[in-house]
C-alpha cells in the first residue's frame, strides 16, 4: 500500500520515531490476474472498483504539429 512518512519527536524520550501513514485511506489495491471483478465487488463495503489497464480505450486520432525545437 503506497505510504507517507513522517519523523517525529516522542515529547517525554525525545527519541525520533518514523511514522507511516497510507495516503489512499479507505482503498485496497488487488493485483487481479485475470478480469474476474465479480468476486472483488461482491465483498460488502466495496462501492466503486477503479480499473487500471495498459490500453485506455478508444480515443480518436489526432494529428500533432511537429516541433519546433
Amino acid at each position: 500500500m503506497p505510504t507517507y512518512r513522517i519523523v517525529v519527536k516522542h515529547h517525554r524520550n525525545k527519541k525520533f520515531i518514523v511514522r507511516r501513514f497510507p495516503i489512499f485511506t479507505g482503498y485496497v489495491f488487488v493485483n487481479l490476474p485475470t478480469q474476474r471483478f465479480v468476486p472483488v465487488e461482491a465483498v460488502e463495503g466495496v462501492g466503486k472498483r477503479l480499473k487500471y489497464s495498459r490500453t485506455y480505450g478508444e480515443a480518436p486520432a489526432v494529428q500533432l504539429p511537429a516541433r519546433s525545437d
